[in-house]
């Protein structure tokens, strides 16, 4: 599943849309319009977009009439193109943009979602931006001490707390930081979640250069792959000791790990 960095740059491909108008809509998929497509069209056909922006891992259209926030999920992919450009074999939806434009969303799998918000509303169920002023050492600290004895792997990955990391980039900070993923929360210190935020700032910082990380037929085009630590190494000599990376199920998903590079 694209993560933030994925998903940033994803945003940066379309451009700058704001002052275009959201003319029509098809929906060749409905079921992942929210909460319908009959109140997605009476809601924000003929909105003016204000601003286009990252929330966590959704691309956000902040409009005149409210919110579209847009998940690619595992294999959903945006592109603003021109209206006689063909629909793809995996197209799902398609919103027509003043200028002679459409903003074409292909999903192979079908599990992304376009969501209507409100004016004002934020999304439901994401947390901290890793890049806004809230993300601090003190803040992680205080927040990881709340989370008792859950794994600091399941942590990272709770979109309600630290949104924008999953399986990917969980693991490298993990590493960068020196934290073995199977620590509870609240045995985390403060000097460790300074280690932590460094790590996270750095890590998503260099993937955004890269354009993210290219990982299977779903997202291509990034070179952050080539950079990776751990994640997908199981079994691999450690980059910086050599010792056999391992990996383990936190929380329903496998994290690889140097157990003696991570405390």
């Amino acid at each position: 599943m694209p993560e933030l960095p994925e998903v940033e740059t994803m945003m940066r491909s379309l451009g700058d849309l704001k002052g275009d108008a959201l003319l029509s809509f098809d929906f060749f998929w409905p079921r992942q319009v929210e909460p319908s497509p009959a109140i997605f069209k009476e809601k924000l056909t003929g909105a003016i977009i204000k601003e286009i922006k990252r929330r966590g891992k959704y691309i956000c259209l902040f409009t005149d009439k409210g919110l579209l926030a847009i998940h690619p999920r595992m294999s959903g992919s945006l592109a603003v193109l021109p209206e006689e450009v063909p629909l793809g074999k995996h197209t799902r939806l398609v919103a027509h943009l003043s200028g002679s434009k459409k903003l074409q969303f292909d999903d192979a799998r079908k599990f992304g979602r376009w969501k209507f918000l409100p004016p004002g509303a934020d999304i439901p169920g994401v947390g901290v931006e890793p890049f806004s002023p809230q993300f601090t050492a003190e803040w992680l600290y205080d927040t990881l001490k709340e989370q008792k004895k859950k794994p600091l792997k399941a942590l990272l990955l709770d979109q309600s707390l630290l949104c924008g990391l999953g399986n990917i980039y969980s693991d490298e900070v993990l590493f960068a930081a020196g934290i073995h993923p199977a620590r509870p929360g609240s045995a985390v210190t403060i000097n460790e979640c300074k280690a932590l935020q460094e790590a996270v700032l750095a890590i998503l910082s260099k993937a955004i250069e890269l354009k993210g990380t290219s990982f299977d037929w779903a997202y291509g085009g990034g070179s952050m792959q080539n950079n990776l630590m751990v994640y997908g190494r199981a079994g691999k000599p450690c980059k910086n000791c050599g010792t056999l990376l391992e990996s383990v199920k936190i929380g329903g998903r496998r994290s690889v790990f140097c157990q003696k590079c991570q405390k």
